[in-house]
């Protein structure tokens, strides 16, 4: 019976290269989560802010409203821009570089 061994160390070296071999696909991948998060970290620190430093203390009439529907809105952006990050990282690992860059993450064809 043969045996072989699994290149392991090697294997375990080249997964740790590859966010550095691919920083700049992954930046341009993960700019939108970026954005979008600092946009609804940003309105929730207001929100919270405006409401902690009332004297009269917290209401949830505060919140209802346009406030309340600019949080759901942020909210859904940040799922759809993590959800497209994970995709846009996959595809970065898993295909080649050429093949990444040049085809459109939702299957559409470009717009010039």
């Amino acid at each position: 019976m043969n045996t072989y061994k699994l290149p392991v160390v090697k294997t375990f070296t080249e997964a740790l290269a590859l966010p550095l071999k691919h920083t700049r696909a992954l930046c341009k991948v993960g700019m939108p989560l970026v954005v979008t998060y600092a946009l609804l970290l940003g309105f929730v620190e207001l929100l919270g802010s405006e409401l902690f430093y009332k004297a009269e203390g917290f209401s949830w009439e505060d919140i209802l409203g346009w406030k309340l529907g600019v949080m759901v809105v942020l909210g859904l952006m940040f799922f759809i821009s993590f959800i497209v990050a994970i995709v846009g990282c996959h595809r970065t690992f898993l295909l080649d570089s050429k093949v990444a860059t040049n085809t459109n993450l939702f299957g559409c064809d470009r717009v010039a």
